[in-house]
């Protein structure tokens, strides 16, 4: 009895080790063609309401990321799309999904790939 409990904690620790992670999405402001304002104002009228997936890609079971998010241009090219001039109730959600999840354990945690969902409404003023 005593070797199979041996076999299952030796199987177990892998698994233990490969569910661990800590990820941060770094964000930094970079230049768009034309100013956007991401507010939340009322009483401006909704012309229309995006919605963008992107993957973003991390290596080395999250120590190095070598793109940017970009959450600026998305919200930028949502505006200038739909002739609007802002956006409010933006969302912003980062998450590693299943799929996500199953490429990053076959990659043994070389690559990790996160998705990342940006939603909101364009207002013109």
């Amino acid at each position: 009895m005593k070797k199979y409990q041996k076999f299952y904690l030796w199987a177990f620790l892998p698994l233990l080790f490969l569910s661990q992670g800590c990820y941060t999405l770094n964000q930094v402001g970079t230049y768009t063609e034309e100013g956007i304002e991401i507010t939340n104002k009322e009483n401006a009228p909704l012309l229309q309401h995006f919605s963008r997936t992107k993957t973003v890609n991390h290596f080395v079971y999250g120590l190095v990321s070598p793109d940017d998010a970009g959450i600026e241009q998305i919200v930028s090219d949502a505006v200038k799309i739909n002739n609007g001039t802002g956006a409010v109730n933006v969302k912003i959600k980062y998450q590693q999904t299943f799929l996500n999840g199953l490429v990053s354990a076959l990659t043994i945690g070389i690559y990790n790939p996160f998705t990342l969902n940006v939603e909101g409404d364009v207002i013109k003023q």
